[in-house]
């Protein structure tokens, strides 16, 4: 890693946690010195992740100035609940070589329209996202208005700076989980996505978390 510009660890950030079974596991920083402190990772289907001793696990991060980076640490549970990955040199950090649908916290307009059957039309559908990344999205609606399988098209509706994006997709949905507050949270994945237009996904979710690391700096 180019250490002339140091990679910077800030409180809010995001994490992806790969563990040495190949189990991927979403994450926030709380607290950056010295080690990294974190909220309790959980998976895209919201299940959290079992922590027994000291565990090996690969993580992976926005960096502003290097883009995606990833380092290999330990992960463990203090007595006091808190979760921590033993924070890393600088030299041990690499910039990640391959693609990763990193996933970010944000809701942006999106219009669905629903698998139609025998009897009605597909129903339309709007929403705003509850979380978006390279490779899928998800919402939160009231009730299950879909199945896990189920063929979907819709539209996505974002910005960055002043360049105004309308992306028209397909999406499989793969996860339907119902909430404590008794919503349903849905995931679908993107098929057949052509890559032009997934680098511009990628490109929002990377612009939001520079937004909110900027944004996390005028705070503090």
């Amino acid at each position: 890693m180019d250490d002339r510009k140091a990679i910077q660890f800030w409180n809010g950030q995001l994490l992806e946690l790969e563990t040495s079974e190949k189990k991927v596991y979403f994450t926030e920083l709380i607290q950056r010195e010295p080690n990294l402190i974190i909220q309790r990772p959980v998976s895209r289907k919201g299940t959290p992740l079992l922590l027994e001793g000291e565990n090996t696990i690969t993580v992976y991060f926005h960096d502003e100035d290097h883009g995606l980076c990833t380092f290999d640490s330990k992960i463990s549970q203090y007595q006091n609940g808190k979760t921590v990955i033993e924070k890393p040199p600088t030299k041990n950090i690499k910039k990640a070589q391959r693609r990763r649908y990193f996933r970010v916290q944000v809701a942006v307009e999106m219009n669905l329209i629903l698998p139609s059957t025998k009897d009605t039309a597909g129903e339309k559908l709007f929403v705003h996202t509850y979380d978006i990344s390279g490779g899928g999205a998800a919402f939160i609606f009231r009730h299950p208005v879909v199945k896990v399988g189920d063929l979907v098209n819709g539209s996505l509706q974002f910005k960055i700076n002043l360049d105004q994006k309308n992306i028209d997709f397909t999406g499989r949905i793969v996860n339907v989980m119902k909430q404590e507050n008794h919503f349903y949270r849905i995931s679908l994945q993107f098929m057949e996505m052509n890559e032009l237009i997934r680098t511009d996904i990628i490109k929002f979710c990377m612009y939001k978390q520079i937004e909110l690391r900027k944004k996390t700096k005028n705070e503090s």
